[in-house]
């Protein structure tokens, strides 16, 4: 994501407090990988996650985020007059953009997944349902099919937050299948409700390698290079591309 804003801002100083607290799942693609996969399936547009480094971004033709990854498949799948997408790298968001949207997705690689969200399996959904049976069940799409089949809600980060604060009285209790972080701002920001963890332990760690300590040292010294962000301007001139095209297309 640091990527991304130094894509759209080159005349920018970017800076990030861990530089080792890269995503997980944007290391199942590579750029060299994407290649392979347009060598193989010519003339078929190119999805790829926002999270996702900023040499694949270049050799893609559209970005999506978990909220806008089905209405981005079916208008570039038109444009491109084909029925089918390369999708990466999370094959379950990929996954989810199949069954909402009717268009065959490619998953790049067929293992992509967040780690997070991959290890919530249906049995933990049917015990903490079964704990709490007059609770929603949220789910991010980044979880597997057999897991948002037993949802109630599927939705982005942003989707499942504003699902509880648009709640109506009578729904109290909430089941929430993403990272901890989003369940513990809810706390804070709709105390009147209840909230459970689909299951424990659910943490992205390398979010969690941001700290008040790393923030405060790169605000008091702004100019240590050592946390800078900076896209090559060749890379971030083709990578802006499919960014802008998502914006439009958004």
């Amino acid at each position: 994501m640091a990527e991304t804003a130094s894509i759209l801002n080159q005349d920018k100083k970017i800076l990030i407090p861990n530089p080792e607290s890269c995503c997980p799942m944007a290391a199942y693609l590579t750029a060299e990988k994407v290649k392979e996969f347009k060598i193989k399936n010519k003339n078929i547009p190119v999805v790829v996650y926002v999270n996702s480094t900023a040499e694949v971004k270049a050799e893609s033709d559209i970005c999506c985020t978990s909220s806008n990854a089905v209405n981005i498949v079916k208008k570039i799948s038109k444009e491109f007059n084909v029925n089918k997408v390369l999708f990466g790298p999370d094959a379950h968001l990929a996954d989810y953009a199949e069954q909402k949207s009717g268009i065959k997705t490619i998953k790049m690689p067929p293992e992509g997944n967040c780690y997070v969200h991959a290890q919530i399996t249906a049995e933990d959904v049917k015990s903490i349902k079964k704990a709490h049976k007059d609770a929603k069940l949220l789910v991010h799409p980044e979880c597997r099919r057999e897991v948002r089949e037993l949802s109630d809600f599927v939705g982005s980060t942003a989707q499942m937050y504003n699902r509880v604060r648009n709640s109506s009285s009578n729904e109290v209790e909430f089941i929430i299948g993403t990272e901890i972080g989003l369940l513990e701002r809810m706390k804070e920001d709709f105390p009147g409700k209840k909230y459970y963890p689909v299951k424990e332990k659910l943490i992205c760690y390398n979010m969690k390698k941001h700290n008040l300590e790393l923030i405060k040292y790169i605000l008091e010294n702004p100019n240590d290079e050592n946390f800078e962000v900076k896209v090559p301007s060749d890379i971030a001139e083709k990578a802006l591309i499919p960014i802008e095209k998502m914006l439009d297309y958004s």
